[in-house]
């Protein structure tokens, strides 16, 4: 076993210890974290997004095969997809925006925050923030930490 398959293996050991000692535990014992509704929000919010786009594609690709007597009417769904859009991102991009700006209460919601953005990237290629909203992130990960450790 390679040393990096090695110390992922025990991090996720150790984050399946974490969390079932934290399911162990009374819901009242738990500080609420309104991070994770706001994460929740914008998974929806993306979903909705990727799911959007996929229909735009679909719409796009019988299109180009469809015929004449067919093409006013994929004109007209494709263009009400493209109108949807706008709106849709305005969205995702709003609840992304207050996910890096919002300061996490507990340590489990910043490692959400983190795990969350990770996840959208391995998975769509995709880079939720750009540089400057990256340092916003980071400047909520470190208030977090900093108000967590004292």
């Amino acid at each position: 076993m390679s040393k990096a398959t090695d110390s992922r293996t025990k991090l996720s050991r150790r984050a399946a210890i974490a969390g079932s000692f934290a399911s162990a535990l009374p819901a009242a014992a738990l500080p609420a974290d309104p991070i994770f509704a706001l994460i929740d929000a914008h998974a929806r919010a993306y979903a909705d997004i990727v799911a959007l786009m996929a229909a735009q594609d679909r719409a796009n690709a019988a299109l180009l095969e469809a015929d004449a007597a067919a093409q006013p009417a994929l004109e007209a769904r494709l263009e009400a997809l493209c109108k949807a859009e706008w709106p849709l991102a305005q969205i995702e991009r709003a609840t992304a925006d207050r996910i890096a700006s919002t300061v996490p209460a507990t340590l489990a919601g910043m490692a959400a925050v983190l795990r969350h953005v990770r996840a959208i990237f391995e998975r769509d290629d995709f880079p939720l923030y750009e540089e400057d909203e990256y340092r916003v992130l980071l400047h909520t990960a470190e208030r977090a930490i900093d108000a967590l450790a004292r």
